[in-house]
């Protein structure tokens, strides 16, 4: 297909999958391995993660959308993220329940419009849109969210060391709450960025190598 698109791209394409000339190269092998062997379960993985990000972002809205945690700009920030965020979940569970339910009526059968002017000169346009969709949509969030975090926890980190002016039984009381904000916090960043770098390396990756990309 890429071949009849009239694609190029940087490096030298592998070999279509399944011929000769693929099967003791090292990158389609591997690929062709992981792909299978995660195959069965991704449906779950991905029900798991759309459904913990949904219920995530309502308990960040929740916190951060109280007027007394309302007073920090990287907060607010973080509050942002996390509708925007929700937003994607709930897009995400809607697929899921399409999914399920066009699993039991639906019929086989391919659509395909390719526009040309993602093909002029080889593909550029495309290139072009899977490199900055990888950074715009992906990465670049990815990165923030990191910065925001990292701003978020120090904060909490000061809070926690100012508490040590108040009494004994207050100042348990809000270091567990922090605790357990702090580390809540540090789980989503992980989990968000375990979803959301490898797509935006892949659309770089793609972008780069588009030919493989399209295989």
């Amino acid at each position: 297909m890429a071949n009849e698109l009239n694609c190029a791209q940087f490096s030298v394409p592998y070999p279509d999958p399944g011929i000769n000339g693929s099967v003791n190269l090292t990158v389609p092998l591997f690929i062709t391995r992981i792909a299978t062997a995660y195959r069965p379960y991704h449906y779950y993985l991905l029900s798991f993660i759309v459904i913990f990000s949904f219920l995530s972002n309502v308990c960040i809205v929740m916190v951060l959308s109280k007027k007394e945690m309302r007073t920090s700009g990287v907060n607010i920030t973080m509050l942002l993220i996390a509708v925007c965020d929700f937003g994607c979940s709930v897009s995400g569970l809607t697929q899921l329940f399409l999914r399920i339910y066009s699993s039991e009526s639906e019929e086989d059968g391919i659509f395909l419009v390719i526009s040309e002017f993602s093909l002029t000169n080889n593909c550029l346009f495309l290139r072009i849109s899977l490199v900055a969709s990888g950074l715009g949509f992906k990465i670049a969030p990815c990165v923030l969210m990191i910065i925001l975090s990292v701003s978020l926890l120090d904060e909490m980190n000061k809070g926690k060391i100012s508490s040590h002016n108040t009494t004994n039984n207050s100042r348990n009381d809000k270091e567990d709450k922090l605790d357990r904000s702090s580390r809540f916090i540090q789980v989503v960043l992980v989990v968000f960025l375990l979803t959301e770098s490898p797509q935006g390396l892949f659309n770089i990756v793609g972008g780069l190598d588009v030919i493989d990309y399209i295989k």
